[in-house]
């Protein structure tokens, strides 16, 4: 946008606006723009969205993407055998994945006459 079609714009939009359009062309980080100029982080998306939904500022820039997406694979189940013999006589088998069975199963056991 150049002076002719900022002379209508008040003086703060017409920082604002020069700040943006001098940010397009940084070649750091936002942030890194802000905190060089001495500016308020939060004022600067205030006013970048401000001038963006009043279609005074069009962003070229790349937006960061601080979120990567991550894609878990499921591990191989593993299980293994576990018997356990009741003082009954009674013996119980059960393919065992992991220490939560073996409390479940110990659990329910105690209740057995």
């Amino acid at each position: 946008m150049d002076q002719r079609e900022t002379k209508g714009l008040g003086d703060e939009q017409r920082f604002w606006l020069d700040h943006l359009q001098r940010c397009e062309t940084f070649s750091g980080t936002i942030e890194d723009y802000v905190s060089s100029h001495g500016l308020v982080l939060s004022a600067f998306y205030s006013w970048k969205k401000k001038l963006t939904e009043d279609r005074l500022f069009s962003s070229k820039r790349q937006p960061y993407n601080r979120f990567r997406r991550v894609v878990v694979a499921p591990q191989a189940v593993t299980s293994v055998t576990c018997r356990i013999g009741l003082p009954n006589g009674t013996t119980v088998e059960w393919p065992c994945y992991g220490e939560r069975d073996l409390e479940v199963v110990l659990r329910v056991a105690s209740t057995l006459p």
